[in-house]
């Protein structure tokens, strides 16, 4: 049991210093080259009403998969893409 919690622990600890690189590494480049070679994509959610089990309309969410770095959180690149003044960019991507 107390090998487990090590694995778990480890495993954690790997997790934790792989955002950080994902996070420190999300550049102005790494931006500019995601548009240019179409790396973010929209992700159509549906919206449902579970009273009556309709379909009240979509969100749209914006991905960005890196082939370097692989899936690359929102929360990453949309905080790049404002400290470096290329949120409009997504944003017009994203429309």
């Amino acid at each position: 049991m107390a090998c487990m919690k090590g694995n778990l622990w480890v495993l954690s600890l790997m997790v934790y210093f792989l955002c950080v690189i994902k996070k420190s590494v999300i550049t102005k480049k790494t931006i500019i080259d995601g548009l240019s070679h179409n790396l973010f994509i929209n992700n159509y959610q549906p919206i449902y009403n579970v009273e009556d089990n309709s379909l009240n309309g979509v969100e749209v969410l914006l991905r960005f998969n890196s082939p370097y770095l692989g899936d690359i959180s929102p929360e990453h690149f949309i905080a790049s893409a404002e400290r470096e003044n290329l949120i409009s960019e997504l944003f017009f991507f994203f429309c």
